[in-house]
């Protein structure tokens, strides 16, 4: 009996959490609108003049959807004719079509309620790290066009997204927040932070106040990069300026201990000039079967380099040489990372992989461990 109850408690619980929040109907969609504002999340509009619409037959007639456990009445449409970026976080809306703004409080796991068809998607971009973030939808009707879904998106306390639709309109019908499952990392991307396709831009800042920055030639710039994906996300790289220094900042306070570049060659295959990270965290490297990089926009699998500072670096300058590479960084600024790096780097991974110790790329293998030489170390 008292797992019985148990149970019923903890699902009286969790219809409590996902209780519909937000549900569109023919007057609360107004530019900056706020939506929600309860102890999870703040929701906001970013729109030209939005108008609802009912939902209806072909003849007119109003007929109300009714899916996942909710009915809605009315839809606006999400979409945005640019996508967001630093330069313009909410994208730059599309005619009468509107952008969702959410600002986390605390971990969240917001619910989106929506149509949509089945070659569009509906986006999200983390404000504050320049980052997609991906939606696990579900479709009540698949096989079908137009489907209706909900999409659960896993915010983070204290950063902000957008979410939005490029190339279509996507329904927007409702929403929930309810307490997050989301488990904030240790680890933090910054991909390209600048308006799509601009160039001539040296700086790049971060909504948590990391920035990377062009020191080592006035003269040089980035470019916006095609995207690639690092652990099923996607990220738009940036493109650096070949053979000029970078420079990482961590955010004030904070040192970084992990960092992972992940790049492709900017060519569409090899080159009589070998492209490589010359330098690191001050420390140089020749090119050598292991340090030249082997990812020619190939954007599924790109290189990946990880450098190890054991003691913490609140700067970290990067130098790539060779042919023009694009690249996303990955930071880590918990201390405890060092020894779960090396720790992973002591199993001895059936297939190769490359780390940075003592201030040394080596290469482990199942058998050893090697200098980029190819000399065997242990």
């Amino acid at each position: 009996m008292k797992k019985f109850f148990t149970l019923i408690a903890a699902v009286a619980v969790a219809l409590s959490a996902n209780a519909l929040d937000f549900k569109v109907t023919a007057a609360d969609i107004a530019e900056g609108a706020t939506l929600v504002d309860n102890e999870y999340v703040t929701v906001t509009t970013a729109n030209n003049t939005v108008t609802p619409t009912v939902i209806a037959n072909e003849d007119g007639t109003p007929t109300p959807a009714t899916y996942a456990g909710e009915t809605f009445p009315c839809y606006v449409g999400v979409r945005v004719t640019d996508a967001p970026s630093a330069a313009n976080p909410t994208g730059t809306v599309h005619d009468v079509n509107v952008a969702l703004v959410f600002v986390a409080k605390q971990n969240t796991d917001v619910t989106l309620y929506y149509r949509i068809g089945a070659t569009k998607s509906i986006d999200c971009y983390d404000q504050t790290t320049g980052a997609a973030e991906s939606i696990v939808q579900t479709a009540t009707n698949p096989g079908e066009d137009y489907l209706f879904c909900t999409g659960v998106y896993k915010f983070q306390a204290g950063h902000t997204y957008t979410v939005y639709a490029k190339g279509g309109t996507v329904q927007f019908h409702g929403l929930t927040a309810a307490e997050g499952t989301y488990v904030a990392p240790t680890n933090h991307f910054y991909a390209n932070a600048s308006a799509a396709k601009v160039e001539g831009f040296s700086t790049m800042t971060y909504g948590d106040g990391a920035k990377v920055a062009l020191t080592g030639n006035a003269g040089k710039s980035y470019g916006g990069a095609s995207g690639i994906t690092i652990n099923g996300k996607k990220y738009t790289t940036t493109k650096v300026s070949n053979g000029a220094q970078n420079t990482f900042y961590a955010p004030e306070g904070k040192k970084v201990y992990v960092f992972t570049l992940y790049s492709y060659v900017n060519k569409d295959a090899a080159t009589n000039r070998p492209p490589y990270w010359k330098e690191v965290g001050g420390v140089a490297y020749d090119g050598t079967d292991e340090t030249i990089m082997q990812s020619y926009k190939d954007l599924a699998n790109p290189d990946v380099y990880t450098y190890v500072f054991p003691e913490g670096l609140s700067e970290v300058t990067f130098t790539n040489t060779g042919e023009q590479v694009c690249f996303v960084i990955e930071a880590n600024y918990d201390a405890t990372a060092v020894a779960g790096v090396e720790a992973s780097v002591e199993a001895a991974p059936a297939k190769a992989v490359k780390a940075v110790k003592g201030g040394r790329i080596v290469i482990i293998r199942a058998d050893a461990e090697y200098s980029v030489s190819g000399a065997q170390l242990k």
